[in-house]
């Protein structure tokens, strides 16, 4: 239970540690949406005209 107020500080090296897991989640999460703009930046450079990334 909490017997001071300093029992709801947070350390340095908590805080540090959540931010980096965030950090790592947030790329984990991202990396397959990343991939598949990059198919799809290739599929864009490559058309000739909108309707040809629908045949893509």
């Amino acid at each position: 239970h909490l017997q001071s107020s300093d029992d709801l500080v947070t350390t340095y090296q908590a805080t540090r540690a959540g931010f980096v897991a965030l950090a790592l989640e947030k790329n984990r999460r991202a990396t397959p949406y990343i991939a598949e703009a990059r198919v799809l930046q290739e599929a864009a450079s490559q058309a000739k005209n909108p309707a040809d990334l629908l045949n893509a």
